[in-house]
């Protein structure tokens, strides 16, 4: 029921000012969603306010009708909605939002358009106080990572409509199992510029983008698995922060290949790719496993089975991310410092090359060393040796130079002749040192020569 203008104020007039509409049991549609508004009331006809109550209960496709499907589409689940509102209306757009009530959401299947991403079984409860937007009970899967979270928005309906660049969107989140290069894909796999600003003139559908784009997400992340590539991580933590397009990762830690890992890092646009940076310090992690969980870093001269020992390392290196989560080759640049302790080397190619030439009569093929450190500047395929140092049972070995993937390695090598086998049994490390270099020492240099590293005499040694 309508009632047109009455009086709402008792001696103050007849006029536009002290005017209200009442609604009673109002029922209609927006578009195919149905809704019910048991009473409303709009208030001053001059500086108009409206309040009363919204109640609705449709499926969620019906959402198809009033949001671009280039944004977003929905193909099944239901929605449940009963609100309370309050606000100013000027010329004709709402100002001052004020709801209070809950929004349930069950069994929505949701693709996000920019994205591609696909949410599937997705249950949502949303509950509006005057203070802020609660976002409870959400948890969605895709093809491979399930999630948990809660979330809440201070000042959501003023921010929304006036300054969604002002949004904060607070997340708690914890999954059981995240796949981190599917997740990379699916950030990298756009570069967020929405289809629909082009193709279509539906306001709403323009609006909700322009709020996703300009605010900012804060997501508190736990999991209990994690894998990125062949690297499997647990007692994942990190705070990840969207804002401008770019993601932001602070203090980020896992554990994998029995130590951890803590990192920091940053995900931003450039051009065609995502430019990545990152700040990793790692303890204590088997080095074969973590080689091999991470494809050897493409290094093709040794595998990640003719290495043993635990890893200690720091780096700070950046690079390019291809779409799909994929690092572009040599694209990588940066520094790097790591030592292995209780290691060894079997079969590793770069070491038995040099040392069959220099002794032939000692198992190179078996070496544990009791340090093994190295200090790199890395640029793209070519990685600057500033020192690495080897100190084993078979060989000692510092090396200083350049090593490339590809083309252009020029590696000068200090070798001592003197068999280091015993010099486990002196006592401490300044006795160890002051031996290492005793006796005839060579002087080689591994160099490309058309392609193939060959090992030759360095005159020049310093």
């Amino acid at each position: 029921m309508l009632r047109l203008p009455i009086n709402y104020k008792k001696g103050a007039g007849f006029n536009d000012a002290n005017s209200a509409i009442t609604i009673t049991d109002m029922k209609g549609k927006f578009k195919t969603i149905p809704f019910e508004i048991p009473i409303g009331i709009i208030l001053n006809l001059e500086k108009t306010e409206a309040a009363g109550s919204f109640r609705s209960n449709f499926p969620i496709t019906q959402l198809n009708q009033v949001i671009n499907k280039e944004l977003m589409h929905f193909s099944g689940g239901q929605a449940k909605v009963n609100l309370d509102f309050k606000f100013d209306v000027q010329k004709l757009r709402i100002k001052k939002p004020k709801f209070t009530g809950n929004v349930y959401v069950k069994d929505a299947i949701v693709n996000y358009g920019p994205r591609n991403l696909t949410f599937l079984k997705t249950d949502i409860q949303l509950d509006f106080t005057e203070k802020a937007l609660l976002i409870k009970k959400i948890n969605f899967k895709d093809n491979r990572n399930s999630v948990f979270m809660d979330g809440r928005i201070d000042n959501f309906m003023t921010l929304y409509y006036e300054n969604p660049e002002k949004m904060v969107v607070n997340w708690d989140i914890y999954a059981p199992f995240l796949d981190v290069k599917q997740c990379i894909g699916a950030l990298t796999s756009s570069s967020g510029k929405p289809a629909i600003q082009e193709k279509s003139q539906d306001s709403f559908s323009k609006e909700l983008y322009e709020v996703i784009d300009k605010c900012q997400v804060v997501l508190k992340l736990k999991a209990d698995k994690m894998t990125y590539s062949k690297l499997v991580a647990t007692q994942t933590k990190a705070t990840i922060v969207l804002s401008n397009n770019s993601l932001r990762v602070n203090n980020g830690s896992v554990q994998c290949a029995g130590g951890t890992v803590d990192f920091q890092g940053q995900l931003t646009p450039e051009k065609d790719h995502f430019k990545w940076q990152s700040k990793t310090k790692i303890q204590k992690v088997n080095l074969n496993q973590f080689l091999e969980g991470l494809n050897n870093f493409g290094i093709t001269s040794f595998e990640p089975r003719n290495v043993k020992g635990k890893l200690t390392a720091t780096a700070a290196v950046q690079g390019l991310l291809q779409a799909g989560g994929h690092l572009k080759t040599n694209s990588m640049t940066g520094v790097a410092k790591f030592e292995v302790v209780k290691g060894a080397l079997i079969d590793f190619k770069p070491i038995t090359n040099i040392a069959k030439f220099a002794f032939p009569f000692r198992d190179v093929n078996n070496i544990s060393f009791s340090d093994l450190s190295g200090d790199f500047k890395i640029n793209g395929e070519k990685i600057q040796v500033n020192a690495l140092k080897v100190s084993s049972n078979v060989l000692n070995l510092d090396a200083k130079g350049v090593y490339s993937y590809g083309r252009g390695t020029r590696l000068a090598m200090t070798i001592p002749l003197r068999n280091p086998k015993k010099d486990h049994l002196l006592l401490t490390d300044k006795e160890r040192e002051e031996k290492r270099t005793k006796g005839i020492v060579l002087h080689l240099l591994a160099a490309d020569v058309d392609g193939k590293i060959k090992i030759k005499w360095n005159k020049n040694h310093e």
